[in-house]
């Protein structure tokens, strides 16, 4: 079951107000495994928890998926 089916995410209007947005921060530490058995780590960090940084994310990891290193 998804967080979207169990409605554990937010409906609309019921995010952060802006006010709660600018005094948000986050940071989440990622780590990667692949067949070999090698790993890759990496920290995000933001300003804010809501929309602005979900849209850089979200393009970050576009890039990883395009520039994956294989190439």
């Amino acid at each position: 079951m998804h967080m979207i089916d169990e409605g554990k995410l937010t409906k609309p209007g019921e995010g952060p107000t802006p006010a709660q947005c600018a005094h948000g921060r986050f940071q989440s530490t990622l780590i990667a495994y692949n067949e070999a058995g090698e790993d890759v780590a990496m920290m995000i960090a933001g300003a804010e928890v809501a929309y602005q940084e979900t849209a850089k994310i979200a393009i970050e990891a576009g890039h990883a998926l395009v520039y994956d290193g294989s190439n």
